[in-house]
């Protein structure tokens, strides 16, 4: 296991918390409280159980299963048969506490967000990756390439979305 994942998947850990918490809620002075007063924070996945190697963009889907996106670095991380691993989007159910793939390989996907029609916007990066931006519709499982060029080029490695409101 590498000294950065270990790290990220404890990051990893306070974003569950607060996403299936109360994120959100204020303290006494009215300010918004990143983690509620006298919240316990739980460790939700173990990454050398999971074989997890770099967690990163984790994000609530709108029926609250947790995504997110495990950036295996190809030049560390090989395949069961020896192939090339290019990235996972695992899952984590809060309601059953199941650790699974929702997506492998990834397109080496780094950052995700949930658009307003529940859909999956996937940056899928370099390494192997699509190195595009992909929508995925979480009810049927199909995926459409949103963009993967930028003036005739293509991307050279997206790595984060945000969406305006």
């Amino acid at each position: 296991m590498h000294a950065t994942t270990r790290p990220a998947l404890a990051g990893l850990s306070v974003l569950l918390f607060c996403t299936t918490g109360a994120a959100g809620a204020a303290d006494p002075t009215g300010d918004p409280a990143f983690v509620p007063p006298g919240a316990e924070l739980e460790k939700v996945v173990d990454g050398d159980a999971h074989d997890l190697i770099f967690a990163e963009g984790p994000v609530v889907t709108c029926d609250g299963r947790v995504l997110w996106s495990d950036i295996t670095f190809t030049h560390q991380k090989k395949g069961p048969r020896g192939g090339l691993r290019a990235g996972n989007i695992m899952q984590f159910d809060p309601r059953t506490g199941a650790v699974s793939v929702f997506r492998s390989p990834s397109g080496m996907s780094n950052g995700l967000r949930i658009d307003l029609d529940c859909n999956l916007l996937v940056a899928e990066g370099a390494d192997y990756g699509g190195r595009r931006i992909t929508r995925t519709d979480l009810k049927t499982g199909r995926a459409e390439i949103v963009a993967g060029t930028y003036q005739g080029r293509p991307f050279n490695a997206p790595n984060d979305i945000t969406i305006d409101s």
